[in-house]
């Protein structure tokens, strides 16, 4: 565990981008369990964030920013950037849903009482 934590402070201090790091994580622990077979107890996705030295909320939180990001580019795409950018996923993931949420409230029809 020693070794994935300095290889994940090693490739923040290079300015390797969060994004490109989960791609390389994801693609190789799954060739591993493909090649093994392995009936590991832990989650592919408790594997994904031990190896980028992240939480599995946090792991969560950057799928959603990014996915955001894909499907509405023009109002998220700035985060996904600032994300790599900074590091800080909860930042990030705190402006997606209150932008969201403000998308929400000024596209709510007006809601007249029922008489």
């Amino acid at each position: 565990m020693v070794g994935r934590r300095h290889a994940t402070q090693e490739a923040r201090r290079r300015g390797v981008a969060l994004s490109s790091r989960v791609e390389a994580v994801v693609a190789s622990i799954l060739a591993y369990r493909k090649s093994k077979s392995i009936g590991s107890k832990k989650k592919t996705r408790q594997l994904i964030a031990e190896a980028l030295g992240y939480s599995e909320k946090s792991l969560r939180q950057a799928e959603e920013v990014v996915i955001a990001a894909e499907r509405f580019p023009e109002r998220y795409a700035h985060l996904v950037s600032e994300m790599d950018r900074t590091g800080n996923i909860n930042a990030a993931f705190l402006q997606m849903t209150a932008l969201a949420a403000t998308q929400r409230i000024f596209r709510a029809p007006d809601a007249k009482p029922k008489t």
